[in-house]
């Protein structure tokens, strides 16, 4: 086997599951993707009877450090393997040198975001172990873009729910806006969208996130917002820039490498308050071409020779370790022949 793609079961239909089927069929490699049914993240009592044992393979893929951390124990594992990283999501991930020590165990770090990529490297990281991969538009996002004027007055977002979705500034930044249509894509907000009375408000709607909706809402729409505290894209950010949506988004994961000189228009601190973000919503005004541009960079075929070329450097690295072992092997017969002479 050339490689194994390790995945969380949990994620199979999410954002990393679809990350590792795109990049796992556009290889030229005789791979295989190993499901996990934990993270091994929440030190779920049911994690310590998993035997941590994969197939044999000449490099590894692993979606999350906690699965890599599981099977470092396996001989040679860590060389042979590349870690994705998507936030720093702690306790989960332990502190900045637990991370570092773990990750410098491994062939090639992928990052998600720069941000990410220079705090450990400023703790410790090794930079040859560091590629910034950021993410990747499906290829069945439709290109085509609609004029400005024609697109409906729609602020849209999408994700599942969770306390680092930032979702209680939601509410509000509706209520303010209401000129403005919100239209919610997502999994599991029902608890909260009732706890707030949001489904009573005329201008929101609220829609299971699947590839349809996502393909009939998102060039339709003017506006991408996200207010989440913690990301590692979000990737619907990219998928709204490919869309020619105007973003407005937390300072988080990829945001400033994505929009770069230009976020001052686009990306609002955590810390910012609603009427910041409602003035932002507000002002937005037609970038789609260029937006579209940007977004079209980030393909799945560029993350793909990235994680190539790792798997040709540690199949190179092993051979020259075993040439290595073999001639150290031939020096010791030598010299003790010459001894026993």
């Amino acid at each position: 086997m050339d490689l194994i793609w390790v995945g969380v079961y949990a994620n199979k239909d999410w954002i990393l599951g679809n990350w590792i089927r795109e990049c796992s069929k556009r290889l030229p490699l005789q791979s295989k993707i190993w499901w996990s049914p934990f993270s091994f993240a929440k030190n779920n009592w049911v994690e310590r009877y998993i035997p941590p044992r994969l197939p044999e393979a000449s490099a590894y893929f692993f979606s999350y450090p906690t699965l890599f951390k599981k099977y470092l124990g396996q001989k040679d594992i860590g060389r042979k393997s590349i870690v994705l990283y998507t936030h720093n999501e702690q306790p989960e991930l332990s502190t900045d040198e637990d991370q570092v020590s773990l990750l410098n165990k491994a062939h090639s770090v992928h990052f998600f975001s720069s941000h990410d990529a220079s705090r450990l490297k400023a703790m410790g990281l090794k930079s040859e172990k560091i590629r910034l991969v950021n993410g990747a538009v499906d290829i069945d996002m439709s290109a085509s873009l609609f004029n400005w004027d024609e697109r409906d007055k729609t602020v849209l977002m999408a994700s599942k729910f969770g306390y680092r979705k930032g979702p209680d500034k939601i509410p509000s930044i509706v209520r303010t806006l209401p000129d403005w249509k919100f239209i919610l894509l997502g999994r599991g907000w029902e608890n909260f969208l009732n706890e707030t009375a949001l489904l009573s408000e005329p201008n929101f709607e609220y829609l299971a996130f699947n590839k349809q909706s996502r393909n009939e809402k998102f060039p339709r729409s003017k506006v991408f917002l996200s207010t989440s505290i913690l990301e590692g894209g979000p990737i619907p950010l990219l998928e709204a820039m490919f869309s020619g949506m105007f973003p407005v988004v937390s300072n988080t994961g990829f945001a400033i490498d994505l929009l770069g000189s230009d976020s001052k228009h686009h990306v609002f601190d955590i810390s910012s308050n609603t009427k910041l973000i409602c003035e932002m919503i507000s002002s937005a005004f037609d970038r789609s071409a260029e937006l579209h541009r940007i977004a079209c960079i980030y393909s799945w075929d560029r993350i793909s020779r990235i994680v190539y070329q790792d798997f040709l450097q540690i199949c190179m690295k092993t051979i020259k370790d075993r040439k290595s072992t073999r001639l150290n092997s031939s020096h010791a017969n030598i010299s003790y022949a010459v001894f026993c002479l």
